[in-house]
């Protein structure tokens, strides 16, 4: 298979040369009888074995660590070295040479035990650490090389507005704070004007804010927000600001599906883009909205299920349901 180089090309992965002239090569044998040299090239043995696993050539690594620790690029190698290290990135390398650092056992070790010899509880944290380290070093080359391709956007429109449309969002009594800043990054995403806490939901400012911002990365910045104490004294206050379609999103025998475009019977548009717009209430994750609640409003929408689950998580079901009045209101 072929990968993206740093450059956003393609290239075909070479088979990199081990123990290269002038290097510092990690020493792997596994016979000498000193437990410390036993204990390293045990470890050695198991993240190569891991680094295998994950489908990471080995010997690129390795070329790449060397090539960081001596610091120069040699006449025979110098070019795969630089390829190498180019492609796992530094924080990669960093991860591999920081674990092969570590040549002494842990107190208490046999002297005479070698390779899997060794202490069951010292092999099984070799093990553990070795595996952690493999999925660090995937990780982090694959984060390198992503943000080394031009082509990719990993960056926010920090100078750029925001595109609003007349939509708000009610947020009836979520438990998850979690699921709460996930909602936020949804409504910067999809144009929500405003967003409205209620209960025990967590809030901006409030309680749970610290876990919200966490899953919002920002979000909850962007996007205007206000709580109420009650779903019942939002509903009535956006009532008296003029809202004329107030719609749930709830899995029940009244419910519509939410690609429907018209309001019962009539010709009226089911998401009413003429300001104030659409609000849409989301319930809690166990209980959903409020039954009273659900009584003054204006009409309830479903995404349908076709599993044994009666319903999707809060946060998965509203972008759905969101981008799918932003194509009935043709917004590109």
């Amino acid at each position: 298979a072929s990968l993206l180089s740093t450059r956003g090309l393609i290239f075909q992965p070479k088979r990199f040369p081990i123990g290269v002239r002038g290097t510092a090569s990690v020493h792997l044998s596994s016979h000498d009888e000193n437990a410390s040299d036993s204990f390293q090239s045990t470890r050695a043995k198991h993240l190569r074995e891991e680094l295998q696993r994950l489908e990471i050539d080995i010997s690129s690594v390795e070329l790449a660590a060397q090539s960081a620790a001596v610091g120069v690029e040699w006449s025979e190698n110098g070019n795969f070295a630089k390829e190498a290290a180019d492609f796992h990135g530094p924080s990669a390398i960093k991860a591999y040479r920081t674990y092969m650092k570590r040549t002494t056992p842990p107190e208490g070790t046999n002297r005479n035990s070698t390779g899997d010899n060794l202490d069951s509880n010292v092999l099984r944290d070799i093990r553990k650490t070795a595996s952690t380290t493999a999925g660090q070093i995937s990780f982090l080359g694959k984060r390198h090389r992503s943000h080394a391709c031009e082509w990719v956007r990993h960056t926010d429109g920090a100078e750029c507005e925001r595109t609003t449309f007349p939509l708000t969002l009610v947020l009836d009594n979520l438990r998850s704070a979690q699921n709460v800043g996930s909602l936020f990054r949804t409504a910067d995403a999809c144009g929500v004007s405003e967003i409205i806490t209620a209960g025990i939901t967590a809030r901006p400012g409030g309680p749970g804010a610290l876990k919200l911002a966490k899953a919002a990365l920002g979000a909850d910045r962007t996007v205007p927000s206000r709580h109420f104490l009650s779903t019942a004294a939002a509903i009535r206050a956006l009532r008296d600001e003029g809202h004329i379609r107030i719609i749930g999103m709830e899995t029940t025998d009244l419910s519509v599906s939410y690609t429907r475009e018209n309001l019962g019977s009539s010709e009226e548009p089911l998401y009413e883009r003429a300001r104030p717009g659409t609000v849409l209430v989301l319930g809690n994750e166990v209980t959903g909205v409020d039954t009273e609640v659900m009584k003054g409003l204006d009409a309830l929408v479903e995404v349908p299920m076709y599993g044994v689950k009666n319903s999707l998580n809060v946060a998965a079901a509203a972008p759905i349901v969101l981008y799918e009045i932003l194509r009935q209101w043709k917004v590109h």
